[in-house]
């Protein structure tokens, strides 16, 4: 999972990354559309690359503290993420990336790997 924070405050308990940043830093139009630019340089390159592209731009960009971990969030299971995170990553195949997923935390992609 990648993240950049909107226009909402980004403690949200049990839903994946604590501490996240809370200070607003732009509307989220804007985080959208950063975020899809990010997502577009993913879609750029060959499938077999995107992993390896997700984590970078997880590591240099997300407001997650799950940067530390290149974006990774590791195993979860139904019920630990706000709702329109879960079911992006659980729709997702392996190996594919998310459109725009909102929840109250911000504007995310999701790169699913299991």
């Amino acid at each position: 999972m990648w993240h950049r924070t909107a226009d909402q405050a980004a403690d949200y308990g049990a839903a994946g990354c604590l501490p996240c940043e809370k200070v607003i830093t732009r509307t989220k139009e804007e985080a959208a559309d950063e975020v899809e630019q990010f997502r577009q340089q993913i879609l750029a390159h060959e499938k077999s690359e995107w992993e390896s592209v997700f984590s970078h731009l997880a590591k240099e960009e997300s407001h997650c503290s799950s940067y530390q971990r290149e974006g990774d969030l590791g195993e979860f299971p139904r019920g630990k993420m706000q709702p329109p995170f879960e079911a992006a990553s659980f729709a997702l195949k392996i190996g594919d990336v998310s459109g725009l997923v909102y929840s109250d935390s911000g504007v995310h992609i999701i790169y699913r790997v299991a």
